[in-house]
């Protein structure tokens, strides 16, 4: 299925407002909706898209959903785009990588 930009704004659309529903039984109807996407690469990129909308409008919704990695996996690991994302934020504030450290279960700390 070719998507044209308006389409997959629509898709992001959608991911976003499911997301946002903290509810389990949204986001598998979510994947399973996405299911319409034939190429799983832009199935991603349509939910990376959604969580970095999410992470700048609605950060109970990332908390909920960092609480909650099973429900996006395995299409998403959670913790990694929020980690990216963070990442970059810090280093547009200032901090250097070296100022930066994550454990494995993506929390942030001091080393």
């Amino acid at each position: 299925m070719l998507l044209s930009q308006k389409r997959i704004e629509q898709l992001i659309n959608i991911a976003v407002f499911l997301l946002k529903s903290h509810k389990p039984e949204a986001i598998n109807s979510l994947k399973d909706f996405l299911t319409i996407v034939t190429n799983p690469e832009k199935i991603q990129h349509i939910l990376i898209d959604a969580i970095n909308q999410v992470i700048e409008t609605d950060p109970e919704t990332i908390y909920w959903l960092l609480k909650n990695p099973t429900y996006l996996q395995p299409e998403i690991d959670i913790k990694v785009i929020v980690t990216q994302k963070l990442n970059k934020k810090l280093l547009t504030w200032g901090f250097t990588p070296e100022d930066i450290h994550f454990n494995d279960d993506g929390n942030e700390y001091r080393g």
